[in-house]
Order: C-alpha cells, then structure tokens, then sequence
C-alpha cells in the first residue's frame, strides 16, 4: 500500500478510535431538565447549556444559541410535560414526555487533525498559531494521545457555542487539516423540534410565535448503540391556541404510517444536519 494511502487509513481509524473513546455510548446522561447548569465567568469557569438551549443551538443552526427560541422551546416543552395524556390515548403507549433532548454531538469537544510538520509542532508544545483562539473559547485541555496520527481532542470550558463554528475557526488555521464536531457514538430517545416556517421558510425569529411548531418525542430501545431497534413515537404541535397532542407510532407495531409522519419523518432528518 502507498504510504500515503496508509497514512490517510491510519486517520482515518484513529478519527474512529478517538471519536468512540471520547463520546458518550449513545445519549447516557441526557441534560437536566429545564434547570440551568451554567456557571457565568471567566475562562477557567465551565459555561454550559440547558436543555432548551441546546435545542436552540441546533435549530438555530447560530454560534450561539437565540435566547427568544430557547424561552420558546422551553415553554412549549414544558406545558407538553404537563399535560396528562392518559384520556386522550385511546390506543398506542401513554406519551413519554420525560424523554430530554441531546445534541448529536459533544458539547465543548472538537478533533482536530494537523499536517506531520504541524503534528510534531503540537506534540512539541511549540505550536502557537492556535493560541488566540484557545484563549477565545476557554479551552480547559488538549488530549495528544493520538498526535501519532496526526489528530487531537480539544475541550472548552465554554460549552455554550456551536462546535461546528468553533471547528469552522480552527480549520483556517496553517497546519490544520481537519477541524470537526466530536459525535455521539450509537443513538438514544430523543425529542426531534421541527418548525416549519423557520427551518424551512427563514421566518424571523421575531414572528416566531405565531408559527406552528412540532415535536417529535422518540423512545429508543433495544440496542441503541446500532441505532435502537425499537422505537415509539410521539407528536405534538404548538401555537399560539396551545398544545395538542397528534398521535402515536410504533414501526415494528403497525405497517401503515400515520398522516403526521411526513412532518415527524422531516424533523428527524432535520436533527442529522445539526
């Protein structure tokens, strides 16, 4: 094999290996729900996000997350927990609405892949291109257990923007070859946030609460680290009359695909582009 056919494999594994080693099996752990878990300050403080903010970071597909669509999300998702559901599901499983969204990737964590030249730099501690930047987004620590290959795992106390922005940062960096969210290994429940007129229409933020907005509430079981091969799914929508709850799906269950499923089928194929 051409030696920089093997190198570019290597990457490629090690991409794998570190990937895998630092993400989560699935979504374990989720978020809190609706309380905050941010700590304001300086660089040495961890700055995180709530669930609604998280949510917000991803539709929102900004550095950081729209303060009014995360209120929105926030209040949506909690009248949604509120309810009682038990008269109105005349058949199919009872809504889990205690399932909490998570970001198909790491908060706070990107890998970053160098040229040789720029691999021995950092392995070195002689590389200082990337120091205004390590400074702009608090970065706690810098795993080089694989600057073998020419790759690193970066964390930021300042979990509150966008991965892939900072990704998008380092990648314009001299001797950097690769800048990337760090993701999820497997899949978990979820909830799946769909607006049409926003995700679809670019309707301003300011006219966000007169659209209507969909929830998708999926349980995920068997095993998940495949991409669960069970699922049930629920859909709610929002607007400004309030909440309703539209119905109930299991695939393994019923052959024929609710009317709704268009929308759900969008919002999840939506949550792959975050």
């Amino acid at each position: 094999m051409p030696y920089n056919s093997y190198r570019a494999l290597n990457f490629i594994l090690a991409a794998f290996i570190i990937a895998f080693a630092f993400s989560a099996i699935g979504c374990a752990g989720g978020t809190e729900v609706g309380n905050p878990v941010s700590v304001p300050g300086g660089g040495e403080d961890i700055v995180e996000l709530t669930e609604f903010e998280l949510m917000a970071l991803c539709v929102s597909s900004q550095p950081t997350p729209p303060a009014e669509l995360a209120d929105l999300f926030e209040d949506d998702i909690t009248n949604i927990r509120s309810q009682s559901y038990e008269e109105m599901t005349a058949s199919g499983l009872i809504p889990d609405t205690s399932i909490t969204f998570t970001p198909p990737w790491k908060p706070g964590k990107i890998i970053v892949g160098f040229d040789d030249f720029t691999a021995e730099l950092v392995a070195a501690g002689q590389y200082h291109i990337w120091d205004d930047l390590n400074s702009r987004f608090y970065l706690k620590e810098i795993d080089l257990s694989s600057i073998d290959y020419g790759l690193a795992l970066l964390e930021f106390n300042n979990k509150s923007i966008h991965p892939g922005y900072i990704a998008e940062q380092y990648q314009t960096l001299f001797g950097i070859n690769y800048a990337e969210k760090v993701s999820y290994v497997g899949d978990c429940s979820n909830i799946y946030p769909y607006i049409p007129e926003y995700n679809e229409s670019g309707i301003s933020l300011g006219n966000i609460n007169d659209s209507i907005r969909y929830y998708v509430f999926r349980k995920g079981d068997g095993d998940c680290q495949s991409g669960c091969t069970i699922n049930d799914y629920w859909l709610f929508s929002a607007d400004a009359d309030g909440i309703k709850y539209m119905g109930y799906y299991n695939p393994d269950e019923s052959p024929e695909k609710p009317d709704w499923w268009g929308i759900a089928q969008k919002a999840i194929n939506l949550y792959r582009t975050y």
